[in-house]
């Protein structure tokens, strides 16, 4: 079953996609619930990072990793779309939580991408240039924000 709002790939596959993708954040990381959840402001945005692990498993060239991670953005944002009048008034700061989303797959998913693909190397790590970029310390910056503010609010 398909959600219509969304882009799905043309190979899209329900029961490969049950084995091969596991929602936001790194597989097997039992920290990544925290640090990445699969809600952004009360949205789950858990069907694009399916689809997103989905392209990534399924994608040959860097292309294919530049295509799933804008799609994975473009889901996300369609997410926000689709909710109810009185929820869109925080679609702003839904679509800025998402860009960051997407710089993370884009600047530090390419060992994921890359994972299991023969006669490639999937360690790959970031380039100096990437880890040095404003907008990943930014990023850095703004998500540990964001997490303080989230659990402050839990606490209340």
């Amino acid at each position: 079953m398909t959600n219509p709002i969304l882009n799905y790939p043309a190979n899209w596959d329900y029961k490969l996609a049950n084995k091969v993708a596991n929602g936001c954040g790194p597989a097997g990381a039992k920290w990544k619930s925290w640090i990445i959840p699969d809600k952004i402001l009360f949205v789950s945005v858990k069907i694009a990072c399916r689809i997103h692990d989905f392209m990534y498993y399924t994608g040959v060239t860097m292309k294919d990793k530049k295509k799933a991670d804008d799609t994975f953005l473009e889901n996300m944002n369609a997410l926000f779309d689709a909710q109810p009048w009185w929820s869109r008034p925080l679609n702003k700061m839904r679509r800025k939580l998402a860009h960051k989303y997407y710089l993370a797959v884009m600047y530090f998913g390419k060992s994921a991408f890359l994972e299991g693909k023969s006669g490639v190397n999937a360690n790959v790590e970031p380039t100096e240039e990437q880890l040095k970029s404003p907008e990943l310390k930014a990023f850095a910056t703004n998500f540990v924000k964001f997490k303080k503010m989230e659990m402050s609010k839990l606490a209340a």
